[in-house]
């Protein structure tokens, strides 16, 4: 049986503004660091240490990694593909600056599933990710590994949700707050914490 806790990143300025935040590399912010210190998360971590822990490369979610770690010596690694999709030119920008934006509400009367300007394709995105998950399950099998810890973004987390929990459910209706986490244990989701709702 394995075990897969999957963490979004604690809140940056970005976060707080509303504001896309992809490919840019923020640090978490005060109010992040400090909602994870108290979060449902690091209290479920605390009795529950995870053999291996895969992250986004990202400033944000190495930081989150290291507040939930609190220490504790657990293999790390940083995985290219569990970052956030990059939103090209919407980046730092949110909906009320972009409302008007031809480009933008474009890409929104797609669902958001067209491609982004000068950013990612979201479905390749997607594709990019349930490999990356493929291939991080062999490693756990591989290690015996029982219980990883993956610290990543929205994007990425909604989508291994949708390809590989039972029932199935589209990307969009999972919801992943800054610090929520959710636990998949042999393709069912056993635990939704943080306030994330489905």
């Amino acid at each position: 049986s394995m075990e897969f806790i999957l963490v979004r990143h604690g809140k940056t300025e970005y976060n707080e503004r509303r504001q896309y935040c992809g490919a840019l590399d923020p640090d978490l912010s005060d109010l992040g660091r400090q909602e994870l210190e108290h979060s449902a998360i690091k209290t479920y971590l605390e009795e529950r240490t995870p053999d291996m822990v895969f992250c986004s490369p990202m400033q944000r979610t190495l930081q989150t990694a290291a507040i939930l770690l609190d220490g504790r010596d657990v293999p790390l690694v940083a995985v290219p593909e569990l970052r956030e999709i990059d939103f090209g030119d919407f980046e730092g920008r949110s909906y009320e600056e972009m409302k008007d934006d031809p480009a933008y509400t474009a890409w929104l009367d797609t669902n958001c599933e067209g491609p982004i300007p000068g950013g990612d394709f979201p479905e390749s995105f997607r594709d990019d990710v349930e490999v990356c998950f493929e291939s991080l399950m062999e490693t756990c099998r591989t290690e015996r590994v029982e219980r990883a810890l993956i610290v990543s973004h929205g994007g990425v987390l909604s989508t291994i949700l949708e390809r590989f929990a039972e029932p199935e459910k589209h990307w969009y209706e999972y919801h992943f707050p800054c610090g929520g986490f959710a636990v998949l244990k042999d393709g069912h989701i056993e635990t939704l914490g943080g306030d994330t709702t489905c």
